[in-house]
């Protein structure tokens, strides 16, 4: 089985950002991380876009762009990062489940999209 986080394969999203050491042991997420997690989150959220629609699937990549940008040189574990951009897009999938859609969906998604980002960056 070929398992990918976010678009990188684990052994090196592994190197990247070791996923055994503690924060404050990991080194800074750096610009090319965030590229590298921008697009192997924009290229598996693509399948999603038939299920959310248009509108919502941007919303969804507009909150994972303002949420990678605050985790730059933010020294995190990679697993917080991957559980992060997998909750976000369980997120976006729950809200248009429930009925959500347009500003609505919008609002919600981006609130939890904060929620999740404190919580990973204020841990450990």
């Amino acid at each position: 089985m070929d398992f990918k986080v976010a678009g990188l394969s684990p052994a090196s999203f592994a190197e990247t950002l070791d996923f055994q050491k503690s924060s404050a042991e990991v080194a800074p997420i750096s610009l090319q991380d965030i590229r590298s997690l921008r697009y192997g989150f924009e290229r598996e959220a693509e399948t999603l876009r038939p299920v959310l629609g248009a509108a919502e699937h941007q919303s969804m990549l507009i909150a994972m762009y303002e949420g990678t940008e605050q985790l730059l040189n933010r020294r995190v574990p990679a697993f917080a990062v991957h559980e992060y951009l997998e909750g976000l897009k369980g997120s976006a999938q729950e809200l248009r489940n429930q009925g959500l859609a347009n500003q609505e969906f919008r609002q919600q998604l981006f609130e939890q999209s904060r929620l999740s980002l404190h919580y990973v960056l204020n841990q450990g």
